[in-house]
């Protein structure tokens, strides 16, 4: 394993290499025949070039998880600077045009790219490093899977482009159920070259993020969580079962356990990127703050140690928008952020047993159970987990747990609809349930597909 210094250093440099590469592989003069130690091209590259830069590329997630965030009313952006925190976020405005809707998708397909160019470098590893290549094709397909899925969250029911194009027309748009099962097919495939590759270490180093992740064998236990997220957004919940069964989901009661996963790294070294959620939370003005509802909501105040994500503080009002709480979920500027962690995968593992063809809620409330004791709240007792009330406990218990991970807003569109609940607006799912807190704003379904996206 790299020294965290070490790595951050190589990793900007390579991704500076590695957009100097896709430049020059595409716009580049056609005769190459002659050295230029001034623009490498990916021939010159390492494997562990393309890895790092990868790996810088999808951590910029901030506006993935801040627009998510606010449209899912967890938090609201207060920054003065940029009215559209409010406007396109909380009253319901999306721009097609802005950088508010392309600044999710549009990272996701240069990560796309660039594990794209990773797996095209993987040929150059010798026959005898058949293991390593496989590792390789492994991990990059499973990145791609999980940037696809990342579009899918914020454009839904608009669709997606599985492949990205300079050309708007140069890629059909696929209605969100085909690119659900080519996302899930993707992670099938990559988990068969993880499978293959067996418990061979990567032929490049990760980043202390993928900690224990790190190989062959245990980055796939990664990619069978995703593919049971994945799974769950289907509704299908055996595969999600069978996929939980060979992930990493650890039943140990505590707050440790409860953080074991994959998160993205940071670094407040020059020219790094620093973590996006990271803010002084009793500074004059911050932008980040907790919609009043996390707070109101819950039911256990005194030990739920998931409110150590907001910091209680005076009240502020903006635009007629009013919070109490500021966002504490990063503790310094190269905190990481997560991409998957336990937690998750028993919350997986109890909405299979609540919403799948068999249900057991029995075994959904002991998966409750755990996550609650971990957290410090008292479990529920034994027995009272009813077809009635099982669903709103996996929704109370998955918004805590999971608070800011870019999970809400999704969960609140994909559940059931309350039988019975006010729906004015006919919104999917439970999202009719989302606070309303003025009268001009409504709550985003989805984000539409970017201008330049369409022919």
């Amino acid at each position: 394993m790299l020294k965290q210094q070490q790595f951050h250093w190589l990793k900007r440099l390579a991704t500076w290499v590695s957009i100097a590469a896709m430049a020059v592989s595409q716009y580049g003069c056609p005769n190459r025949d002659f050295p230029d130690p001034n623009a490498p091209s990916p021939a010159t590259l390492t494997l562990q070039s393309f890895a790092t830069g990868l790996e810088s590329q999808i951590r910029a997630i901030g506006t993935y998880l801040i627009g998510s965030g606010s449209v899912g009313r967890e938090m609201i952006h207060f920054g003065q600077d940029d009215p559209r925190f409010r406007s396109e976020y909380v009253q319901g405005q999306p721009d097609a045009g802005g950088g508010f809707v392309s600044g999710t998708p549009n990272p996701r397909y240069r990560a796309i790219a660039q594990a794209r160019l990773l797996i095209d470098q993987v040929v150059t590893l010798p026959e005898s490093q058949a293991a390593q290549a496989a590792a390789a094709r492994g991990f990059a397909n499973t990145i791609i899977a999980y940037q696809l899925l990342i579009i899918h969250n914020w454009q839904y029911d608009n669709g997606l482009k599985l492949v990205a194009s300079a050309d708007p027309g140069g890629a059909p748009v696929v209605p969100r159920q085909q690119a659900l099962a080519e996302i899930a097919r993707q992670l099938d495939d990559a988990n068969a070259q993880l499978s293959q590759a067996g418990n061979v270490a990567f032929p490049f180093r990760l980043s202390p993020g993928f900690r224990g992740f790190d190989s062959a064998q245990t980055f796939r236990q990664f990619n069978r969580g995703l593919r049971a997220r994945v799974a769950a957004y289907q509704g299908d919940y055996a595969t999600c079962l069978t996929a939980l069964g060979q992930s990493f989901i650890s039943n140990t009661p505590t707050a440790a356990n409860m953080q074991r996963g994959v998160f993205h790294s940071y670094a407040d070294a020059p020219n790094d990127q620093t973590n996006p959620l990271f803010q002084v939370v009793s500074a004059p003005l911050p932008n980040l703050w907790a919609h009043p509802s996390f707070f109101r909501d819950n039911t256990d105040t005194t030990t739920d140690t998931r409110l150590a994500k907001i910091f209680r503080r005076e009240a502020r009002t903006v635009e007629g928008l009013t919070a109490s709480a500021t966002l504490n979920v990063a503790a310094t500027n190269s905190s990481p952020l997560p991409i998957m962690r336990n937690e998750e995968l028993l919350l997986l593992r109890a909405e299979a047993n609540i919403l799948g063809a068999t249900q057991n809620l029995a075994n959904a409330e002991a998966d409750l159970n755990i996550v609650r004791q971990a957290a410090g709240v008292a479990p529920y007792p034994t027995g009272s987990t009813t077809a009635a009330n099982a669903l709103d406990r996996l929704i109370y218990e998955r918004r805590y747990s999971l608070f800011m991970e870019g999970h809400r807003w999704v969960d609140m569109r994909r559940y059931p609809t309350r039988a019975g609940s006010p729906n004015p607006n006919n919104l999917p799912g439970r999202l009719n349930e989302l606070p309303i807190d003025r009268p001009q704003d409504r709550i985003v379904v989805s984000f539409p597909i970017p201008l330049p996206e369409i022919p």
